[in-house]
């Protein structure tokens, strides 16, 4: 079970209470938005901002890229949630576009999460960030704000100093829910099925689980291969399933000059 895995250095009672204070002065007066996507962090998330009591609406953004067990989840238990959805599936949008999405070029992360979220219409946004997540966010900080100061939003992070074993323990005590991948190997963070941003050792046990959805996404990619097949060749790649299984492993096509960069075009 992944959250046997973990050791907790600071005190969690403070972190509640700190993180309940924060909402709580911060929010005062205004309407919120806790962003919720199912996960650990999201459920103690929203528990945190009942107890805090601020006036806020739950919003789930459904990126059409979803876990069924955790679809199965979000409508057994939290039925408050308010669910928005992108312009068109992301299946679709990898047809349609110029461009896979890849670890630098990851515009399915706006298109099909951070839009339709903003379109929910509020101000103040409650994320589930934590600093302990990646060195990127080792740089954030709990207050911030999206998109710039004259037209942006707040962005409130209550949990930023929180680590995996403080939510477990979280959980533990509070008897939150949780889905249920989490207690299988290999699904310590659950999010998109199909991404390319995983390391493909954890991407071939979800290629497992989910077979029918990334054959469903292989055809996407081989109709994004059709829109322009000579360039692929020259790049390396003869037909769209080698283009879509060397995307998942986030390879590069001859000729890019950054290895880092996966197939951009």
């Amino acid at each position: 079970m992944a959250k046997k895995s973990y050791k907790r250095k600071l005190g969690l009672n403070q972190k509640i209470d700190h993180s309940i204070d924060f909402l709580q002065r911060a929010c005062v007066g205004h309407m919120a938005q806790v962003n919720f996507s199912g996960g650990k962090d999201s459920c103690v998330l929203k528990d945190i901002s009942i107890k805090a009591g601020i006036n806020a609406t739950f919003v789930f953004c459904n990126t059409t890229n979803e876990a069924p067990e955790l679809i199965k989840f979000i409508r057994e238990y939290h039925k408050d949630v308010k669910w928005v959805r992108p312009e068109k599936p992301l299946i679709k949008a990898i047809i349609d576009k110029n461009i896979l999405p890849t670890r630098i070029a990851r515009w399915c992360c706006r298109t099909h999460k951070k839009n339709p979220l903003i379109k929910a219409g509020y101000k103040i946004d409650i994320v589930g960030v934590r600093g302990e997540e990646s060195n990127k966010r080792k740089l954030g900080r709990m207050i911030g704000i999206r998109g710039g100061k004259k037209t942006g939003r707040i962005l409130l992070s209550p949990i930023f100093n929180w680590n995996t074993a403080d939510i477990w323990e979280y959980i533990d005590k509070f008897k939150i829910p949780y889905c249920s991948l989490y207690d299988e190997p290999n699904f310590e963070r659950i999010g998109c099925v199909v991404c390319p941003l995983r390391s493909w050792n954890v991407q071939k046990f979800w290629i497992k689980r989910y077979p029918k959805i990334f054959r469903a996404f292989e055809k996407a990619v081989c109709k994004h291969f059709a829109k322009k097949p000579e360039y692929f060749k020259s790049r390396g790649c003869p037909n769209g399933h080698i283009l879509f299984y060397r995307w998942l492993r986030g390879e590069k096509l001859l000729g890019e000059p950054n290895p880092t960069s996966g197939m951009l075009i």
